[in-house]
């Protein structure tokens, strides 16, 4: 089994729904990036927009401001960088200082636009392209399911991708758990997790680190006590053949999989 690539979450924003206000100064986010690295994150996924359910958007520049004096700084410190965001124009500031990767969680039609932009074209950054359940609004119309949705959507990802000759490799799928579905079709997605997996080139990532469907697993417990329900996603997501990461608690996530990795050969 290849080796799981943990991705670790620091949001510099006031009010993400698990972290909200606690990185969103430099300092403090600088020294929790740093525990992220020493604890085995193969990425820091920094991200200064909370896309929890009700979030108040910002503008790309304000965002970029809050991201950038920590982006900048690790990468002169060789620490990879991911830049979460949904934002086309904040890209390129985020690849000029030095990025290795764009989680992107924009909107169905704006991941087209990506999918069509010099920079997928022509950086080597790696790609993550996300399945935002909340802006399809013609998959609503057409009242299809949460897994005829997404496969549609990758269906074409990896049509246009494809045709523009951007090698697999480069690119990372995400259901997009979360942002749409309810509970039981959160769940209903984690058993098709393998199904996607074997369609498509790509590699995949698990984001489903403290989401709130956890909350039947944990007695409604806040989103910090929620390591159990999120490890066990991820070692079941692992054995389908995920191999991507996005999570908040890196040293039991990177020690679990590592686990099972040895155990299953």
């Amino acid at each position: 089994m290849e080796e799981a690539i943990i991705v670790g979450i620091l949001n510099t924003t006031p009010d993400s729904f698990s972290d909200g206000g606690l990185y969103n100064v430099p300092d403090k986010a600088l020294e929790h990036a740093h525990r992220i690295w020493q604890e085995g994150a193969s990425y820091v996924d920094v991200g200064g927009e909370s896309t929890r359910p009700g979030f108040v958007p910002v503008e790309a520049s304000a965002e970029w401001d809050r991201i950038a004096p920590v982006v900048k700084t690790l990468v002169q410190e060789n620490i990879p960088v991911s830049v979460d965001t949904r934002k086309l124009e904040l890209i390129p500031w985020a690849l000029d200082a030095g990025a290795s990767m764009i989680n992107f969680q924009g909107s169905v039609e704006d991941t087209f636009r990506l999918i069509a932009s010099r920079e997928v074209s022509e950086k080597c950054a790696r790609w993550v392209l996300m399945y935002n359940g909340r802006t399809d609004e013609e998959a609503k119309a057409q009242n299809l399911s949460q897994k005829d949705r997404r496969l549609a959507f990758f269906d074409r990802c990896s049509e246009e991708l494809a045709s523009r000759n951007i090698p697999a490799e480069r690119i990372i799928f995400d259901l997009g758990i979360g942002f749409g579905p309810s509970e039981e079709e959160s769940i209903a997605l984690l058993r098709q997790h393998g199904d996607f997996i074997q369609q498509y080139p790509q590699s995949w990532m698990l984001a489903t680190s403290r989401k709130s469907f956890m909350k039947r697993w944990c007695r409604d417990a806040e989103p910090e006590q929620r390591l159990a329900p999120s490890l066990a996603t991820a070692l079941m997501a692992y054995q389908q053949g995920c191999r991507y990461f996005r999570v908040h608690d890196v040293r039991p996530h990177r020690e679990g999989l590592q686990a099972v990795r040895e155990i299953c050969g």
